[in-house]
């Protein structure tokens, strides 16, 4: 590693000295600032939309502003800026975004700037990570900064209509060299650590009855009385004997309302589990409980896969969780150990240790997200220091 790398921490922590909690965004550090400015144009933008155009144009639009040579287009939605070492070396540290936004509205992703917080749709998980890989784009170019390994910055979609991580998958798939870490950089999980990335499966069931009047003699059950009953007959059943995979029905919406005899509907359930054998076990038996209600009750349902997390490898990942604490504990960030889905798990898929990294706090909720601004700066000068101590720790032990 650079001498000159320490100077330029410094440089930073002096910059971002004022960060606080509680700070106004006045107070925030220089490259916070723009990272609240980015991820606030960046939110704005329409997605998800066909290998996301306009968002790509304008990541490739900012590092092309920065002066960035080395820019790599797929054109199918991956955008990576590479940053050579300051030795020659085939390894990397990858640092990649999602830029997708599924829950894009044009009203709800208009960023709205309060007392400590910006609020908007997209802005916790998506629009913060993206503008952080920016702005540490831009901070690398304007100081030179060059570490022992490459460092690759990859903008990429993670939930593709057409596979589960396709981008990623693909870009794994075609690069030409060895990998020696990742971070996952989001939005609002600032502290968290996850010590047993759990598997994930977030389906859909969704029902169709013939319609007729509420008051109509019939022996037809409606579409939500198959979606209740569907739910009850899962929630009896004992998914494995040590407790470690759990159903949960996520919601139910079926019907118009009052005076409509509900016809159609659906229903959004999930499985968790730390067993990647029981996961695959759970859903099949979901699946099959499902046919199993609509030959009896002669319905049309429909089940629906959205999405798949694999289970995480926490022996793989254990040196970056040893680094993240040691981090916490220096820039005084609370550390807070969780057991949840991690998109990182593909990475250990891959036989490659990764980590995901909040660059903030916040709050995604039904009717509420937003992202609190004082612990951005902080959420920076972690990124920093990790990559810095995750490379001299690889260097020591390669």
């Amino acid at each position: 590693m650079k001498l000159r790398i320490a100077g330029f921490f410094s440089k930073f922590f002096s910059l971002a000295r004022k960060q606080q909690e509680g700070a106004a965004v006045g107070d925030l550090g220089p490259y916070a600032r723009r990272i609240l400015s980015d991820a606030v144009l960046f939110n704005e933008i329409p997605s998800p939309t066909e290998k996301e155009a306009e968002r790509i144009h304008f990541i490739q639009r900012r590092l092309n502003e920065f002066g960035i040579s080395e820019i790599i287009n797929d054109g199918e939605g991956n955008v990576a800026a590479v940053f050579p070492g300051s030795k020659p070396t085939n390894k990397y540290a990858l640092l990649f975004a999602d830029i997708e936004n599924d829950s894009y509205s044009p009203l709800d992703s208009f960023a709205r700037l309060s007392a400590g917080r910006a609020s908007g749709s997209g802005l916790a998980d998506n629009s913060v990570g993206v503008a952080t890989l920016l702005v540490l784009a831009e901070y690398f170019q304007q100081n030179d900064v060059r570490h022992d390994i490459n460092i690759v910055l990859l903008f990429t979609r993670l939930a593709c209509q057409d596979e589960e991580f396709a981008g990623l998958r693909r870009f794994l798939a075609s690069w030409d060299g060895q990998i020696s870490f990742a971070f996952y950089v989001t939005g609002i999980q600032q502290g968290n650590i996850e010590t047993h990335p759990l598997g994930h499966y977030k389906m859909t069931v969704t029902a169709h009855t013939s319609e007729h009047e509420v008051m109509e003699n019939t022996s037809q059950v409606s579409a939500v009385w198959v979606l209740s009953n569907i739910a009850f007959r899962l929630g009896t059943i004992k998914w494995d004997s040590k407790n470690n995979t759990t159903l949960n029905i996520a919601r139910i919406v079926g019907g118009v309302g009052f005076g409509f005899f509900p016809s159609e509907g659906f229903m959004e359930l999930e499985i968790y589990s730390a067993d990647t054998k029981a996961l695959d076990m759970t859903k099949n038996t979901v699946e099959a409980t499902i046919e199993k209600i609509a030959d009896e009750t002669g319905t049309a349902v429909e089940f629906t896969v959205n999405s798949f997390i694999p289970v995480g490898n926490p022996k793989i990942n254990a040196f970056l969780t040893d680094i993240l604490k040691k981090v916490h504990a220096e820039l005084k960030i609370k550390s807070n150990f969780v057991s949840v889905p991690d998109k990182t798990a593909i990475l250990n898929s891959f036989g490659i240790p990764a980590a995901s990294i909040g660059i903030t706090r916040g709050k995604k909720g039904l009717g509420e997200e937003y992202v609190e601004l004082a612990p951005i700066g902080t959420g920076f000068r972690q990124l920093l220091l990790l990559l810095e101590k995750s490379i001299i720790h690889g260097e020591l032990y390669s």
